[in-house]
């Protein structure tokens, strides 16, 4: 695959809105009743900052029991979109979770990826999860935060934008980095006389 096929997981509890997520981004419309997904991998081309990129979507389930099968596709994922819900406090232990399974798959303390809170169309009495609460969780992930409503579109592309550009800026970085050369020593002889 080429420097701009990128692949993101859309990872995070059952119910949260994964699916809902996905779909609006990319085909602009919101399902109210979806059926839990298994795994589902998309595919669109969008343009962003002037590029031409491909995404690879792999909406996962939220249950435990296909974590095997999961695991084995988060690995070679690019970036991610960890999502909760405002409206249930157990969604935040849930992204917390994943974004900790992902960490130790990837073998890696720094992960790409966006913290979405979704369903932010809602009223404040709804409101379970405080923005306080997600953008802490967004810190110790070390990435960026972002409310949105996968019902009305609200922050969905800014989203999805946002991990793209990510994965491209650590793609340059990886590049640029410039390859430190071993120094070849010389080995110093020691005479030993007894």
């Amino acid at each position: 695959m080429g420097d701009n096929y990128c692949k993101i997981a859309v990872v995070g509890g059952g119910g949260v809105g994964k699916s809902c997520l996905t779909i609006r981004f990319l085909r602009d419309m919101f399902i109210d009743k979806y059926d839990p997904t298994i795994e589902e991998s998309f595919r669109k081309d969008i343009m962003i900052d002037e590029q031409a990129v491909t995404l690879e979507i792999m909406d996962t389930v939220g249950q435990e029991e296909n974590r095997i099968i999961s695991d084995r596709y988060l690995r070679k994922q690019d970036g991610f979109a960890f999502v909760l819900s405002l409206t249930s406090k157990l969604t935040v232990g849930e992204a917390k979770r994943a974004f900790l399974n992902i960490r130790r798959l990837k073998n890696e303390d720094n992960i790409v990826g966006v913290l979405i809170a979704n369903k932010c169309d809602i009223s404040e009495e709804e409101r379970t999860v405080s923005s306080d609460v997600s953008k802490d969780l967004a810190k110790e992930f070390n990435v960026p935060y972002v409310e949105c409503s996968a019902k009305t579109g609200e922050n969905v592309h800014d989203s999805f934008y946002i991990i793209v550009r990510q994965i491209l800026k650590a793609r340059k970085n990886n590049i640029e980095k410039p390859v430190k050369k071993q120094s070849k020593k010389k080995k110093k002889s020691i005479c030993l006389v007894f």
